[in-house]
């Protein structure tokens, strides 16, 4: 048996055979290369999300057209159910990239849905993975109301150090914007400003903290 599932689940122990079982004969695999949709406003939500490998963005449009990053996904974190459809439901159309090629192994809604129902440490693992996604909407929302573009700017490149532990980022000021929910202009001109106060170097494509 395949030893991705096993250690990527963590309700996998609580599991009974025939749920284990259930879950192995239906998982599907599917790959998206880098900057392909995994879900677009409009599309039926296909099951819950594992991430294998790769590097997964949920993001939705702001009223001005901007994209404003939610939170991202990397290998072994799971997209449960529940949230996408408390977020729909809030009205925010949720959208899905891949932003590096991904391995997803997807676990069909109606599979899903019958082990939420029938399985408490599945419903536990749910309502928590939803309330620590649903924090984390927050908080990027809080983000764009609350702190100035070069708070966020910031923040976001200390995510990205950590993210590939180096203090050199490559990264356009374009992709910055998009994490931030504001446009390039204004990623640019807040990047120049961080350059002359020697915070950051910036060279073509990249910048150094």
């Amino acid at each position: 048996m395949e030893m991705f599932l096993p250690n990527a689940l963590p309700f996998w122990d609580a599991l009974k055979d025939d749920e284990k079982q259930l879950i192995l004969n239906s998982v599907q695999k599917r790959r998206y290369a880098a900057n392909s949709i995994v879900h677009h406003v409009g599309s039926d939500c296909i099951g819950m999300k594992i991430v294998k490998y790769g590097l997964i963005r949920v993001f939705v449009y702001s009223t001005n057209g901007s994209e404003i990053t939610l939170y991202r996904l990397k290998s072994k974190d799971i997209c449960v159910l529940s949230i996408l459809c408390m977020l729909k439901n809030l009205n925010l159309d949720i959208n899905i990239e891949a932003e590096e090629d991904s391995l997803l192994y997807i676990v069909p809604i109606d599979i899903y849905n019958k082990l939420l129902s029938n399985n408490k440490a599945v419903y536990d693992y749910d309502r928590e993975a939803t309330a620590q996604r649903l924090t984390e909407v927050v908080s990027a929302f809080s983000d764009v109301l609350f702190f100035s573009v070069g708070k966020r700017i910031a923040d976001i490149l200390v995510y990205y150090s950590n993210l590939y532990n180096s203090d050199v980022i490559s990264i356009t000021h374009e992709k910055l914007a998009k994490d931030i929910g504001t446009v390039r202009e204004v990623v640019s001109r807040t990047i120049k400003n961080l350059q002359d106060l020697k915070l950051v170097e910036v060279s073509r494509g990249q910048i150094k903290m």
